[in-house]
C-alpha cells in the first residue's frame, strides 16, 4: 500500500515541478504546477481542443491524480490506505515524459493553434496566463507625444516664414 502511494507521489512532485518551470513567468503565488496545466486545459477553445486526441481523457486523469495527491498530502493516514493504481503512477511518468518532449495536450494545442488561426488571440493564453491577468499598460504618452511634435513643426514653420517675410518683404 504505502510502496504504491510513495512512488505516485514521488513521481508526482516531479511532474510539478516541470509544470511549475513551465508558468515560470506567473507571479509566484500563482504558480501552482498541475493545477496552471488543468486550468489551462479547461480555457483552451473547445475548436482547438478538439483536435486533440485525448483530450477530456487526459483532462479529466489529470484532475483525478491531483485529488490523489492532495488526499497523500492532506490526509492523515492516507499512505496507509490503497489511494493509487500502478496505472496513475504510469500515467504520472507518462504524462511527464509528454511535457518534455512537447506532444502533451497544451503543446499539441498551440501548434494547431498557430497553423488554424491568424489571430493569435486563441493560442495566448497557453503557459502564459500571466498575460491575461496583467496586460502590458498602454503608453500614455504616445499621443501626447505625437501632438507636440505637430505643434512643433507647426510653431518652426512659422518662425521660418515670420523671419523670412521679415528679411526679404520688409
Amino acid at each position: 500500500m504505502g510502496n504504491l502511494n510513495q512512488t505516485f507521489f514521488n513521481e508526482y512532485i516531479k511532474l510539478n515541478d516541470l509544470c511549475k518551470q513551465r508558468y515560470h513567468k506567473l507571479p509566484k503565488n500563482e504558480i501552482k504546477g498541475v493545477t496552471n496545466y488543468i486550468d489551462d486545459m479547461k480555457a483552451t477553445p473547445i475548436s482547438i481542443s478538439n483536435t486533440v486526441s485525448d483530450w477530456n481523457h487526459i483532462l479529466h486523469k489529470l484532475i483525478h491524480i491531483r485529488h490523489i495527491r492532495n488526499r497523500l498530502a492532506h490526509d492523515i493516514n492516507a499512505f496507509n490506505e490503497n489511494l493509487c493504481t500502478q496505472e496513475d503512477i504510469a500515467f504520472v511518468a507518462s504524462f511527464h515524459k509528454s511535457i518534455v518532449s512537447q506532444t502533451d495536450p497544451i503543446s499539441q494545442a498551440k501548434s494547431r493553434g498557430r497553423k488554424t488561426s491568424k489571430n493569435r488571440t486563441t493560442t495566448q493564453r497557453y503557459y502564459t496566463t500571466q498575460e491575461a491577468k496583467n496586460p502590458k499598460p498602454k503608453n500614455a504618452f504616445a499621443p501626447t507625444a505625437g501632438l507636440f511634435l505637430v505643434v512643433l513643426l507647426i510653431l518652426g514653420i512659422s518662425i521660418s516664414l515670420i523671419y523670412f517675410l521679415n528679411e526679404f518683404v520688409f
